[in-house]
C-alpha cells in the first residue's frame, strides 16, 4: 500500500471523529508555543485543552471529547537523537493524530479504553493494512511507585500490572511474545506538567517492525494508547508549590481520562516500507534538494538541515516572532538556529537561497497556510542571527509600503523588539499629516518600553507640550532647523535597519532598509548631530 501525507491526514480525520455516546468534535491544531507548556514547545495532544475548559488537569465538572491533529516538537528528541544522529527515524516537529475522551464518570474508564483499542486496531490493520503480527505493544508490569516512576516518587506501594489493555490486544490477536513488559516511566504515567499534578495511569507504546525481530533499530514508535484510573494526594493543595516529594498516596480517580495519538509521519513509515523519515511526501523534496548540494555526501548535514528548518519555521509562526517567546524557549529556539546555520557552509548553501527553502517547506505543508508568511519568517530570523550567530552574515533587504497602510506596517515593524532604543530624526509637520499615526506611535512605544531619541525641527505648542512629558514618554528631544523643516519627512534608525517615512501628498509611504554598513553609517551621522546639539533645557536655540 502506498498512501501520501496528505490522504493518511484524511482517513485519520475521517476514523478519529467517531461517536461517543455523542459526536467527538474535531479541532484545529494549537499553536506549538501554548500555556500547556510554559518552559517548551508543545509535547503532546491534550493539555491545552484541558487547561482552557477545566483550569486544571485532574478536576472535570463536564465532559469533553474531541479529537485532532497535532503539531508536535520535542527538543529533547532533537538533542539527544537527531544532534547525535543515532537514527533517521526521528524529527523534532512532527504530527500527532488521535483523541482524548475525558469523562465525569469513572465508569467509563473501561468501556472507552476498548474503544480506544478497537478504533486503533481498525486504523491500523482494517484501514492501513499493517500485519498485526508485526504490532509489538509495551505493557506495564506493575511495580514499587519509586520504581516505576524512576525514583520521583518515594512510596513503597505497588502498582499492579496492566491486565486491562493486554488482555483486550489478547482478543484483537496480537501474539503472546509480541508483549514487551515494563516497569518505566515508558508504561506508567505520573506527571506533574510545571506543578501542575495530572492523573495517573498506563500507558501502551505501540511498536511496528519495519526490519526484521525485536532490535531496537527495527521497532518504529508509531502510536500511544494511555488511560488513568489514579489520583494523587498531596500534602499541600496549591498547584503553583507542589514539588514530587509532597506526594502523600494515590488513590481511584472519580472521573475517567483516555487519551490515545498515532504519530502521522511514524506511520507513513510504516504504510510506505520508508528506512529514513525524510522520505515522507510532504518532507523528501526539499531533503532531496538539501541533498543535492551536499558535495561532501555527508548525509548528516542534509538531515539536520531539513530538520531545523522546519522547526524553525514552525515556531517563529506560531510564536510571532522570537520577540514573544519567554527566556527559556529563546534558549532553545536558539539551538535550533545555531545547528541550523552550522549546515549551512558544509551545504554550500548562501543566505538568500534560504527564503527559497522555506517557500519549499510551506509549499510541501499546504494544510498550514500560515507557514507561508515567508517575509515574516525571513525578517525574523535575521534578527536572531543578529543575536545568536557570533559571525552573523550581511543580509540586505529593502521594502517599500505604499500610503497609509504602509505608515502602520513601519510602525509594527519598529515595536517587534521591546526595550529597544530607536533615534529619529522627524519633520514636526508630521504630526499634523499623520495624528493618529503619532498617537499610536506614542501609546505603544510606551508600552514596550521602547526608548526613543529625536532630533526635531522647531518648537511649536504641541513639540512644547510634548518636551515637557519627556520623562514619562521615554523620549528625549534635541532641535535643529537644518534638516526636515516643514519636508513632512522622517527617518528612524534601530537594529540595522532604517526606515524612511513620507508624508508628502504624492509620495505617500515608507521604506524599509535592512543593511549592517548602511544603518550604521546613518547612526554614526545621528550621533555626530545629536551630540552637537545641547538639551534644550541648558542651550536657548535660535530657529
Amino acid at each position: 500500500m502506498n498512501l501520501t501525507y496528505k490522504e493518511l491526514r484524511e482517513l485519520l480525520r475521517e476514523k478519529l471523529t467517531f461517536s461517543n455516546d455523542g459526536y467527538v468534535e474535531w479541532r484545529d491544531k494549537q499553536l506549538v508555543v501554548n500555556e500547556g507548556f510554559p518552559g517548551t514547545f508543545n509535547l503532546s495532544l491534550a493539555e491545552p485543552e484541558l487547561l482552557a475548559e477545566f483550569g486544571n488537569f485532574i478536576n472535570y465538572d463536564h465532559n469533553l471529547c474531541f479529537a485532532k491533529i497535532q503539531t508536535v516538537i520535542r527538543f529533547n528528541d532533537f538533542k539527544e537523537v537527531v544532534l547525535e544522529c543515532k537514527d533517521k527515524k526521528h524529527l523534532s516537529v512532527f504530527e500527532m493524530a488521535g483523541f482524548v475522551l475525558c469523562d465525569v464518570d469513572s465508569n467509563k474508564l473501561i468501556p472507552n479504553t476498548q474503544k480506544a483499542i478497537d478504533l486503533f486496531y481498525e486504523i491500523l490493520f482494517e484501514k492501513l493494512k499493517l500485519d498485526p503480527k508485526k504490532l509489538y505493544v509495551k505493557v506495564c508490569a506493575g511495580g514499587k511507585i519509586e520504581d516505576v516512576t524512576s525514583g520521583r516518587f518515594k512510596l513503597e506501594k505497588i502498582i499492579t500490572k496492566d491486565t486491562l489493555t493486554y488482555d483486550l490486544w489478547r482478543k484483537k490477536g496480537i501474539p503472546e511474545n509480541n508483549f514487551i513488559w515494563d516497569n518505566s516511566r515508558s508504561t506508567f504515567l505520573s506527571l506533574m506538567i510545571y506543578n501542575r499534578p495530572t492523573p495517573w495511569g498506563y500507558r501502551n507504546e505501540l511498536l511496528y517492525d519495519i526490519g526484521q525481530g525485536l532490535d531496537e533499530d527495527n521497532l518504529l514508535d508509531i502510536g500511544t494508547i494511555e488511560y488513568l484510573p489514579f489520583a494523587p494526594i498531596f500534602s499541600k493543595l496549591d498547584s503553583q508549590e507542589l514539588n514530587y516529594e509532597m506526594l502523600k498516596d494515590f488513590e481511584p480517580w472519580k472521573h475517567s481520562a483516555v487519551a490515545c495519538g498515532l504519530g502521522v509521519e511514524r506511520l507513513l513509515m510504516a504504510v510506505n516500507g520508508y528506512k529514513n523519515i525524510m522520505d515522507c511526501d510532504h518532507i523528501k523534496p526539499l531533503y532531496d534538494k538539501i541533498a543535492e548540494k551536499d558535495l561532501s555526501e555527508n548525509k548528516y548535514n542534509a538531515f539536520l538541515f531539513t530538520d531545523t528548518l522546519r522547526a524553525i519555521q514552525r515556531i517563529i509562526i506560531d510564536s510571532k516572532g522570537y520577540n514573544n517567546l519567554t527566556d527559556k524557549r529563546q534558549g532553545k529556539l536558539s539551538v535550533f538556529v545555531n545547528s541550523f546555520y552550522s549546515t549551512l557552509k558544509p551545504l554550500n548553501i548562501e543566505i538568500k537561497q534560504l527564503e527559497t527553502y522555506f517557500k519549499q517547506n510551506a509549499e510541501l505543508q499546504n494544510v498550514y497556510p500560515e507557514l507561508s508568511d515567508i517575509k515574516f519568517i525571513i525578517r525574523d530570523l535575521r534578527n536572531i542571527f543578529e543575536r545568536q550567530v557570533e559571525d552573523a552574515p550581511i543580509w540586505s533587504r529593502a521594502e517599500f509600503h505604499d500610503a497609509d497602510e504602509g505608515f502602520k506596517k513601519i510602525v509594527d515593524e519598529i515595536m517587534e523588539e521591546k526595550g529597544r532604543d530607536v533615534y529619529a530624526i522627524v519633520s514636526s509637520a508630521l504630526f499634523k499629516v499623520l495624528p493618529e499615526e503619532s498617537v499610536n506611535f506614542r501609546k505603544r512605544r510606551i508600552q514596550n518600553n521602547i526608548h526613543l531619541k529625536v532630533i526635531i525641527d522647531r518648537q511649536n505648542k504641541e513639540i512644547k507640550e510634548r518636551h515637557e512629558h519627556d520623562k514619562e514618554e521615554l523620549r528625549e528631544l534635541r532641535f535643529s532647523n537644518k534638516f526636515t523643516n516643514m519636508l513632512n519627512t522622517g527617518i528612524y534608525i534601530y537594529g540595522n535597519k532604517i526606515a524612511m517615512i513620507s508624508a508628502a501628498e504624492k509620495g505617500k509611504g515608507g521604506i524599509i532598509i535592512e543593511n549592517k554598513e548602511m544603518t550604521e553609517m546613518i547612526r554614526r551621522l545621528f550621533w555626530s548631530t545629536w551630540t552637537s546639539l545641547e538639551p534644550k533645557d541648558k542651550k536657548t536655540e535660535k530657529i
